[in-house]
C-alpha cells in the first residue's frame, strides 16, 4: 500500500505493522493538491487502528480490504467479519474558508483563530451535537451496505470548536450512543477521532486512547480533570497565539468563528468585520462589528 489512491488490501501480524501502515497513510495531500476521499479516510483509519494496537486492544492478524458501503472490511482468523464506515463532523462554512485560505496561502500563513465566547460545557455541547448529526446522517445509510456482522462508525473531528475536555464529551455522548445502538442492531462500535486522540467505542466500552502517551497526567491531575489532552491542547493555544500575533505583525487578517456564529476577519489594525465565503471561495463583507 502508498499513500496514493491505489486500493488498500493489506494483513497486519503485529503492532510493527499497523505502525508502518500508519506512516505510509498518514502523508496525505493538502485539500488543493487533489486530496482525494480514499487517502482522508486512510488517515483516519490507520491512526483508529494504532490507537487500538499501541493500547492492546487489536488482536492479529487481520486483514483490511478497502471498499465501498462500507469504507473498509476488517476479517479476523476467526472469520469474524465487520466494516467500518468513516464519516466527519464539520462545518461547511468553515471547511470553505479553509480551502480557500490554502489556496491564497500555499506557504502556510492563513490564520484561522480559535472560536471565542464559550462558557461553562458550551464547546462540549456544540461539539456533541456535531458528532450525533453525522452519525445519524450516516446510519440512516447503513441499510443499504453490503452484509456484514456489524458496521463500525469512524467519526473525524473537522470541526471548528474541537473536542474540549474528552471526559466533557464522553460523559455526554455515551448515554446516547448506548441508545442508538439499542435501536440499530447492526451499528457496531461507535468512535470518534478528536485531535488525535480516539474516544473508543462510545456508548460500549466506552475509553479514551491518547496519541502523546509521553504527556499523560499523574492520576491526582486526572483527578481534578486535567488530562494530557488538556495539556497539549493548551500548549497548541500557546503556540497558536504566538503564529496570530506573527500573522498580525506582518499585516494580514485573521478569521474566527465569535459567540454569534459570526465568521470574522480581524485586520492588522484591529478592526473586524462580518464576512460570508461563497462557495466559489469568494470572500463577502457583511458589516463592520463594533469592538464593544
Amino acid at each position: 500500500m502508498n499513500s496514493s489512491s491505489s486500493e488498500v488490501s493489506l494483513e497486519l501480524r503485529s503492532l510493527d505493522d499497523v505502525r508502518c501502515f500508519w506512516l505510509r497513510a498518514r502523508e496525505v495531500p493538502r485539500r488543493t493538491a487533489r486530496r482525494t476521499k480514499k487517502q482522508y479516510e486512510r488517515y483516519y483509519v490507520a491512526l483508529y487502528l494504532l490507537a487500538l494496537a499501541d493500547h492492546q486492544v487489536l488482536s492479529y492478524p487481520l486483514k483490511v480490504l478497502e471498499r465501498e458501503r462500507p469504507d473498509f472490511i476488517l476479517t479476523w482468523k476467526s472469520d469474524e467479519t465487520i466494516g467500518l464506515e468513516v464519516t466527519r463532523a464539520t462545518d461547511k462554512e468553515v471547511q470553505r474558508w479553509i480551502t480557500r485560505a490554502e489556496k491564497e496561502h500555499p506557504e502556510g500563513w492563513a490564520t484561522m483563530a480559535s472560536p471565542l465566547g464559550y462558557a461553562g460545557d458550551q464547546l462540549e455541547d456544540e461539539w456533541c451535537v456535531c458528532v450525533r448529526k453525522a452519525i445519524a446522517k450516516k446510519i440512516a445509510m447503513l441499510p443499504g451496505y453490503r452484509a456484514v456482522s456489524r458496521c463500525d462508525l469512524l467519526v473525524s473531528d473537522d470541526t471548528r470548536m474541537g473536542a474540549g475536555n474528552r471526559r466533557k464529551v464522553l460523559a455526554i455522548l455515551t448515554p446516547w450512543a448506548r441508545e442508538l445502538k439499542q435501536r440499530e442492531p447492526g451499528l457496531g462500535k461507535i468512535s470518534v477521532v478528536a485531535s488525535l486522540d480516539v474516544l473508543y467505542d462510545i456508548g460500549g466500552e466506552s475509553h479514551i486512547f491518547p496519541y502523546i502517551e509521553w504527556s499523560a497526567p499523574k492520576p491526582e491531575e486526572t483527578a481534578e480533570g486535567v488530562s494530557f489532552s488538556d495539556r497539549v491542547e493548551y500548549a497548541g493555544q500557546v503556540v497558536a497565539e504566538k503564529a496570530i500575533q506573527a500573522h498580525k505583525a506582518a499585516g494580514a487578517p485573521i478569521y474566527f468563528i465569535d459567540s454569534k456564529e459570526r465568521l470574522v476577519k480581524e485586520t492588522s489594525d484591529d478592526r473586524r468585520f462580518e464576512v460570508r465565503v461563497n462557495e466559489d471561495g469568494e470572500e463577502i463583507t457583511i458589516r463592520e462589528l463594533s469592538r464593544r
